[in-house]
């Protein structure tokens, strides 16, 4: 592998938000000024983590603008991994990604099988949790780096658009490679000395905000902070009127992207609130969301889901601690006839 290389996270180019093109655009720009910030230190070699475009297709201009990024910095070799949002299979049989192969800096994995570079591994997304895992075990070949796009370490195995490292595949893989980035999750995390999960190029939604970095690989590891074209922000708000709302949300900033939530609402409060808040979001030049959290609501965050959970088990444990499955099974005999079938 031709040092020092980049590693460029998820881009998702095309990427649509707030009913607008503006943040398309700003997806465009962080992708430029990642590679800008590589390719003024030097590197001409940058490996792309997958989801590069945010689906098998993109828009004309998208497409045009991307273009113009790699013909600017065509004596930048890129390569590119099939990610669960662009690869082939997963919505149509020809993605986007063909297209780019046929650039003259491009190189596109995207075969679904592991392929091997000048000095590296990659790993293109696959069409089952049980071929990957496979194909990963395999791996018998020393490289550099390796790529690939999934999940890391979670207990969910999320299916074929949604694959899953565990720990025996990481550890089998650091046997073989010097270092591993992996793509598909947009926060950016250490996980030692070798693995990195890369994060995306911009903020993309509320759950996963924070720094965005590529990544320059020489003798070491830098982590190289991509400036944002707006922040992302949350506002947290419990309800005490009209009037306060309107006080907490009169100077918002334009340059930034807002998610305001407004707990512990009476029910009869809720349509003044919406009202007062839509005022606000007409007359706000920026980008805004909001959720509106009634009394005895709650806003659920899932931060890990268990691969183990069944939910008949859970269900009938649930019907047992509440001896309620006698009652449902009344239910339903008053609902149907005994000779129906259900």
């Amino acid at each position: 592998m031709l040092m020092p290389y980049g590693v460029i996270g998820d881009a998702h180019l095309g990427f649509k938000a707030y009913d607008s093109t503006r943040r398309t655009e700003e997806c465009t720009w962080c992708f430029e000024q990642a590679v800008k910030l590589l390719y003024d230190k030097g590197v001409r070699t940058i490996l792309q983590v997958g989801d590069l475009i945010d689906d098998t297709t993109w828009p004309n201009w998208v497409e045009k603008a991307a273009h113009a990024v790699f013909n600017k910095y065509s004596d930048i070799n890129f390569i590119i991994l099939g990610g669960n949002h662009d690869s082939t299979k997963t919505y149509t049989s020809v993605s986007a990604l063909d297209v780019l192969e046929e650039r003259h800096n491009i190189t596109i994995h995207n075969s679904f099988k592991i392929e091997y570079g000048n000095g590296y591994i990659a790993i293109p997304h696959m069409k089952s949790q049980k071929e990957f895992r496979e194909a990963v075990l395999s791996i018998d070949t020393y490289a550099d780096m390796c790529m690939l796009h999934s999940m890391t370490l979670s207990k969910l195995d999320l299916g074929p658009n949604d694959l899953n490292i565990d720990q025996e595949m990481l550890d089998h893989l650091t046997k073989y490679c010097k270092r591993i980035f992996i793509g598909h999750q947009h926060s950016p995390v250490i996980l030692n000395d070798n693995v990195y999960i890369t994060g995306s190029t911009m903020e993309l939604n509320f759950g996963e905000l924070g720094p965005r970095f590529v990544y320059l690989i020489d003798d070491k590891v830098e982590l190289v902070p991509i400036p944002q074209p707006r922040l992302m922000k949350r506002i947290d708000i419990s309800w005490s009127g009209v009037n306060d709302l309107l006080d907490r949300l009169h100077d918002l900033d334009e340059q930034c992207i807002y998610k305001v939530v407004v707990n512990y609402l009476p029910h009869s409060e809720y349509s003044i609130c919406l009202a007062a808040i839509d005022s606000v979001c007409v007359n706000f030049k920026g980008d805004l969301i909001y959720d509106l959290i009634k009394v005895g609501h709650e806003e659920v965050e899932i931060s890990h889901i268990d691969a183990n959970f069944d939910l008949i088990t859970e269900f009938k444990h649930f019907c047992d601690d509440h001896k309620a499955l006698v009652y449902l099974e009344e239910a339903i005999a008053e609902l149907v006839g005994e000779e129906d079938d259900i």
